[in-house]
C-alpha cells in the first residue's frame, strides 16, 4: 500500500496531524507556502502541524475535510489526475478551481458536491 493511500484506511480523526497535513500537502502538490495560503493559516503554522503540533479543534475538522476531498479524488482518479484536477476551474464551480475554495466550509461542501457528482456519474 502506498504511503498516500495509507491514510485511507483509517479515519482522519485517527491519523497523527504530521501525516494528514504532509500527505494532504503531496496528493495535493503544493508546498507548505502553498498549502497555507490555500488554508489561510502561515507558512510556520503548517510547518508546526507536520512537526505534530495539533492544530484547533476547528482547524483540525478543516483538515479532515480536505484530506476527505483528497481521498474522494483519489477513489476515482489517477495518482498525478488529482493535484491537476484541484488546480483546474471547474464550470460546475462558476470558474474557480477547487483549491480557491477549500479555504472555507461552504467552499468545502460545494467541492465535495462536485466530487460525489463525478463519482456517481450525475454531473
Amino acid at each position: 500500500m502506498s504511503s498516500v493511500r495509507a491514510i485511507t484506511t483509517q479515519k482522519s480523526s485517527e491519523a497523527p496531524i504530521s501525516t494528514l497535513v504532509s500527505l494532504t500537502r503531496t496528493a495535493l502538490a503544493l508546498s507548505q507556502e502553498r498549502f497555507a495560503g490555500v488554508i489561510g493559516v502561515s507558512v510556520r503554522t503548517v510547518a508546526r502541524w507536520e512537526q505534530g503540533d495539533e492544530p484547533s479543534a476547528l482547524e483540525r475538522e478543516r483538515l479532515e475535510w480536505i484530506r476527505d476531498l483528497v481521498d474522494i479524488a483519489q477513489s476515482i482518479m489517477e495518482g498525478d489526475q488529482v493535484a491537476a484536477w484541484f488546480a483546474t476551474p471547474k464550470i460546475a464551480l462558476e470558474g474557480r478551481r477547487p483549491l480557491d475554495l477549500v479555504g472555507t466550509f461552504r467552499g468545502l461542501q460545494q467541492v465535495r458536491g462536485l466530487l460525489e457528482a463525478t463519482r456517481w456519474g450525475t454531473f
